[in-house]
Parts: C-alpha cells; structure tokens; sequence
C-alpha cells in the first residue's frame, strides 16, 4: 500500500512548532512497556515480521516472550539492559530466537556486544548430551538511533556468515541493524510499511497517539499500538519510570561524549606537566571513579582496559 511521505513531514512540523512532546519510542523502557510485556503480541508479531523477516518468505505466526517486562527488576536496577528477547515460531512451523534491542547512544563496542549477547543466546540453547540438530536459528534485531554502519547508506542492513565471495555458510546466526538516522523520508516517492515503523520510532515523540497521522490509520497494528500509548501517557507510574529510563540514557550519552573530549583535552593539558601518559592515566582514573563504562574509556584514551583497572 503506496504511502505518501509530504503530509507525515508536514504533522510532525507542525507538532515541532507547537512545542508538543509524547512518548519517545527509541526510550527503550517505552517498547519493552508497550510491546515486551506480553499483552500486545500481536503488535510485537507485525513489528518482527515487517523488520527482521522483511525479506523472509516464512513469516511469524506467534511468539513467546522470554523476558517479560518485570517492574521489580527495572526498579532495583535501572541501568539493565532492556531487550526483548522472543521465541518465534513461523507458519511452516519454524522457531527462531529474535533478541530486539533499541539503542539510544553511540557506543563503539555495540557491534561487539551485540554479537556476544547472539552468539551466547545460540551457545546457551543446549544442554549436556543434546544433539546439534536442535540448535535453532538467533535473529539479532537492532534499532539505533545513532549511525554504526559506516560503509553503508541502507537504513537497514542484514548479516550472515558467508565467505568473502558472498557464499552463505549458514543462516544460523542473523544480524539486523535499522539505522533511523539514515532515514531521509524526502528521497523517497513512496513508503512502505517498513518505513512507517522506521519514520515513528524517528518522530514518535512529536506524534500525538490520540491523534495520529491518517497514514498510519490504515494499518490496524498501529492503530492498537497508538491506543497503547495513549493509556501509558494516562499512568503516572509508567511515565515516571519512562522519564527516570530516558534520563539515564542521557546521561550516559554525555558520559561517553565527556570521555572523548575531555580525554584528549584534559589529558593534553595535564600531560604537559606531568608527561602525557600520566596525563591520560589521570583522566581515565577520574572518569573510572565516575562509573564510566572502561571499554568507552579505553577507546578515548587509548589505555587498556588492565591499565585503566590498575589505576
């Protein structure tokens, strides 16, 4: 169904200038919330099917969430990390594990970390004695707002393991990376469905969900996903958490910008006295005394992780 970009531009505008502000999707206690606590499977159902398996001819049928939103957990520990990881099972009876992150910062080690949280998802899956054969595929699903990929301009970039001439080994493992910030909706004539997930999660919070643009009225899953919203803007509790979880991913943006330009500037200044390796040591000491994360650390400074824990 051909969508036109030009009225989508034009509502978020006009909500730009008005001043008004909802419910930031890439927030990503706002999807586990919506999406991540088993009550709207059919939402999170669409979502897989329209972005991971965008080009699988064997599409999700039902899921099972693996790890539901649990309030108890997120309030004893508001820096976990906050993925959703989901059991698929197709209509040819195919079940997959999707592990669905939404991440806010740019973070140079993600690609790392994503591939260690999908190879430990498909490592973990059997037990002593079990044979290979029941291994079921991992689908990586990674929704950034910040560019990571930088040899390429797709918004969204699929991965497999294959030679260097392009011969797939295996489909075992599947890496999906959805850059919105790629996103240029005024180079397009027409958008799909696809687009329309990427342009919310790039405008949600300029979207009102009790007065939606009428683009997305025409498919169902958003209409209910925008009803969703509109109840936890209406619950004081959910936004308090969603406000304290956006805060914190702030913060940690300007921790990891601090770390790259107050690394170099800092450590230049101190180094002049004192030598600029004791310098840089002295910078990394302080922000590591900050709960600064060492790997962010590490690639500012140029330490290693074991000189920066030995400070």
């Amino acid at each position: 169904m051909p969508i036109n970009y030009t009225d989508l531009l034009d509502y978020v505008r006009e909500m730009k200038n008005r001043g008004k502000e909802f419910i930031d999707l890439m927030v990503d206690y706002a999807p586990k919330h919506l999406i991540g606590s088993g009550r709207n499977n059919d939402i999170l159902v669409e979502f897989i099917n329209d972005t991971a398996y965008l080009f699988e001819k064997d599409k999700v049928s039902s899921l099972i969430i693996l790890n539901p939103e649990n309030l108890k957990t997120y309030d004893e520990d508001k820096k976990s990390i906050m993925d959703i990881k989901v059991l698929t099972r197709t209509f040819r009876r195919r079940e997959d594990f999707v592990n669905l992150e939404f991440q806010t910062t740019s973070a140079s080690n993600f690609i790392k970390r994503a591939l260690y949280y999908t190879s430990n998802i498909y490592s973990s899956q059997l037990k002593e004695g079990d044979d290979y054969d029941k291994l079921k595929r991992v689908i990586s699903l990674n929704i950034l707002s910040k560019n990571l990929i930088k040899d390429s301009d797709e918004v969204l970039n699929l991965f497999e393991l294959m030679s260097k001439d392009g011969l797939i080994l295996t489909d075992s493992i599947k890496m999906n990376f959805v850059e919105i910030s790629k996103f240029d909706e005024t180079q397009m004539d027409i958008l799909n469905k696809f687009h329309l997930w990427v342009f919310l999660f790039k405008n949600s919070i300029y979207i009102d969900p009790n007065n939606p643009p009428k683009e997305y009225l025409k498919y169902p899953v958003f209409v209910k996903l925008f009803r969703e919203m509109a109840k936890m803007i209406k619950e004081p509790e959910k936004m308090l958490r969603y406000y304290e979880r956006r805060d914190l991913l702030l913060e940690h943006q300007f921790d990891l910008e601090a770390v790259r330009e107050e690394g170099k500037k800092e450590g230049i200044a101190i180094g002049e006295k004192k030598g600029k390796k004791e310098g840089i040591k002295t910078v990394a000491k302080n922000f590591r005394d900050q709960g600064v994360d060492i790997t962010e650390i590490s690639k500012a400074t140029g330490l290693t992780i074991e000189e920066i824990q030995s400070l």
